[in-house]
């Protein structure tokens, strides 16, 4: 069952004027709840800290911090949602800028994830045309205009077999998963990840594996990715903060709900790099299903 708290509130209400539900007009994360706290909330709290000065909201990061304390507190394992909304009495568009913000923290369950995602990989889907996007300085920080997301999902039937759905931009490049962020190791020149300038999330997985390959020496380039590198890539993974890492074992594409092609591409799911990635990326839900093979939720 999920609870909520609003600038520290116990199952307070938002305002139906909330600008966040207005006009998108906030940020947010979402993270791990590992015995009673946020895995990686540093992490978690530089990036919004970064995401929300560029929408000219002020935070009270020591505030911030005991009301995450008080929402994990008890929480063996779950999901944490910390969403900022800009609080201006002025109706309309224009934004008090800079502006204090209301604090939205949402704590549940973890959705059910099978040990074979970590383990075998995960089936993964393109669409056949670029998704909706929002592109521009923004497209890096994690905003509360999430569209083009929703519509990616659509994909995720329950019946599909897939986990994960990859988007292009108006270009054809890859900019990443509905939900995650894509690393492809190419024969030639090594991994890769879709650059910001292409309308990637700049977020907190991609921030922990590259930092992670940068003190293992691993070359990481931040460019364009083609759906043909992808194919013709030796291995391929995606991350984001709920799971960690998981390996791409198979891809397909969608043309329309319901209708996927054919797979076009498997991998020996994990790849020998990625797997060794996943044994040192510190996250205790990954290296749990890891090691039990057990669902954990």
């Amino acid at each position: 069952m999920n609870r909520h708290w609003v600038n520290g509130v116990a199952d307070a209400a938002v305002p139906p004027d909330d600008r966040g539900l207005l006009y998108g007009d906030g940020v947010f994360r979402t993270g791990l709840v590992w015995e009673g706290r946020l895995h990686a909330q540093d992490q978690h709290l530089q990036v919004l800290r970064q995401d929300a000065a560029a929408l000219g909201l002020d935070i009270d990061l020591s505030r911030l911090e005991s009301e995450i304390l008080q929402a994990t507190a008890g929480v063996a394992r779950g999901r944490l949602r910390l969403t900022l909304t800009r609080q201006q009495d002025d109706r309309g568009y224009r934004p008090q800028w800079p502006a204090s913000c209301r604090r939205i923290i949402t704590v549940g369950g973890l959705p059910e994830r099978l040990p074979h995602c970590w383990q075998d990989g995960v089936a993964v889907a393109l669409l056949s045309e670029p998704a909706p996007e929002l592109t521009g300085p923004l497209a890096a920080h994690k905003h509360l205009n999430r569209l083009p997301q929703v519509w990616a999902q659509r994909w995720l039937r329950p019946d599909s077999g897939l986990q994960e759905i990859l988007r292009t931009n108006r270009a054809g490049l890859l900019i990443g998963g509905s939900m995650s962020t894509l690393f492809v190791r190419q024969t030639e020149t090594g991994w890769v990840t879709p650059a910001s300038t292409e309308g990637a999330l700049q977020g907190v997985s991609l921030r922990t594996v590259s930092g992670l390959m940068q003190q293992k020496a691993i070359p990481l380039r931040y460019g364009s990715v083609t759906p043909e590198s992808l194919i013709d890539s030796e291995e391929a993974f995606v991350a984001n903060a709920l799971v960690g890492i998981w390996p791409l074992r198979s891809l397909c594409l969608c043309r329309a709900v319901g209708e996927t092609s054919p797979v076009i591409r498997q991998w020996g799911a994990p790849g020998e790099h990625t797997l060794a990635l996943m044994h040192e990326f510190r996250h205790p839900l990954m290296q749990s299903m890891l090691t039990s093979g057990q669902d954990t939720t």
